[in-house]
């Protein structure tokens, strides 16, 4: 009887204990895991808390990680050029997040990069070379979480919200653009800055909602790549040259990239940034449910 009244007693203690916080908790929304008190994220000091992101065997990133300048434009000169079927634009260091740029979505047949993956691009843009010294091609996958953390906190750290994946053929060396969304509202954008060459991917449980609710829509910058131009379109400009009248591009798809960014950059400021939000909003939850779904 003794011996199951001591028993009873320590399951009472025991569910006292875990009652009143002595067993923690992952799932826990206190300390470092609650909105703005991120460690390394939004205004919070310190180092970002993250998992080691591991490439596969024989993919491995050489020389620097360089932080770019952003893929939008207001002018008509460009500086930043990608490869085939991407984007193009400059820089524009005091950009209105509310304003709205010249943005355009090109053919670029001799660029500075080899492929530009993502979602953001807007604040922080990182280049890096990955050789594949393996005798196959190999695929890279880029999860939800994963952090280009910039050298000693001095850039925004770039976040990607939605996986994406890289293709890198056999014995090849290419040059990658990855766009990010800035993690840091408050401190200077990706451009002229190095990035750490070892990424990271956040276990921070907080963000796992908007992973989870944009998992499955068009945000990432590949889905809005132009298709190729039309033999129509090409008679077209070559009407309005030879007639000496401006032709206007239809930049819808590109448009419609940029305000989503703006928009989801927003989103993760509301969740890293305690002096402008403190998590995401119903707002936030209703804008993303009406995004367009990923083909």
């Amino acid at each position: 009887m003794k011996k199951i009244l001591k028993l009873f007693t320590l399951v009472l203690l025991t569910c006292f204990l875990v009652g009143c916080g002595g067993g923690g908790g992952e799932d826990s929304d206190s300390g470092n895991d609650a909105p703005g008190k991120m460690p390394g994220l939004g205004i919070t000091a310190g180092s970002v808390e993250g998992e080691v992101f591991r490439f596969p065997d024989g993919v491995t990133v050489e020389g620097d990680v360089s932080g770019e300048s952003a893929i939008y434009t207001d002018t008509n000169t460009p500086t930043f050029n990608i490869k085939a079927n991407v984007l193009e634009g400059i820089d524009t260091p005091n950009f209105d997040i509310a304003g709205t740029p010249n943005f355009k979505i090109v053919d670029v047949l001799d660029g500075s990069y080899d492929v530009i993956r993502g979602s953001g691009g807007i604040y922080v843009l990182v280049t890096f070379d990955l050789r594949n010294a393996n005798n196959v091609n190999t695929t890279v996958v880029f999860p939800a979480g994963f952090l280009a953390v910039s050298i000693g906190g001095q850039a925004q750290h770039g976040l990607l919200l939605k996986e994406t994946s890289i293709d890198i053929p056999a014995n090849k060396k290419i040059k990658v653009a990855l766009a990010l969304y800035c993690a840091n509202l408050g401190i200077p954008g990706s451009a002229g800055y190095k990035y750490d060459s070892t990424f990271k991917v956040l276990t921070y449980h907080t963000f796992q909602e908007l992973f989870d609710l944009v998992a499955n829509k068009k945000i990432n910058i590949e889905e809005y790549e132009k298709d190729g131009e039309s033999f129509f379109n090409i008679i077209i400009k070559f009407i309005y040259n030879w007639l000496n009248i401006e032709y206007k591009e239809d930049n819808s798809a590109s448009d419609t990239y940029i305000s989503i960014v703006k928009r989801l950059n927003q989103a993760i400021w509301h969740i890293v940034n305690y002096d402008y939000g403190n998590g995401l909003t119903d707002d936030d939850r209703a804008y993303i449910a009406n995004l367009p779904n990923s083909n």
